[in-house]
């Protein structure tokens, strides 16, 4: 499976910008919203399942794939949609319905991950 090379342009972090401030303000205007977001974080097996998957996610993606291993391509591909899924459901879990339109269009239009 084949990824067209991501890069970080201009337009992913103004539009990456402009959707986190969208979202860290609509959380933090709405009290519902805002104490979901406390009561997960508070969550000791939501800390420890998240530092799990980040610290899988950095050793996956550190890996450089000079040689085009096939496999260590879908590896990869595969640890940034489930970060992907892992975000959506986030979002869903705090009740952000549209947020992840945006996310899955940020993700596909600049980072090629479609």
């Amino acid at each position: 499976m084949t990824e067209s090379n991501p890069h970080i342009s201009l337009g992913f972090l103004i539009s990456a910008g402009i959707f986190s401030i969208i979202t860290i303000l609509r959380i933090v205007s709405d009290k519902k919203t805002f104490k979901m977001v406390k009561e997960l974080v508070s969550s000791k097996f939501f800390l420890i399942s998240m530092i799990m998957v980040i610290g899988f996610s950095v050793y996956s993606l550190s890996f450089n794939n000079d040689e085009n291993d096939e496999k260590l391509e879908n590896l990869q591909l595969a640890v940034k949609h489930a970060i992907l899924a892992l975000l959506i459901a986030i979002l869903a879990k705090i009740d952000l319905v549209i947020a992840p339109f945006w996310l899955i269009f940020m993700a596909s239009y600049y980072l090629g991950m479609g």
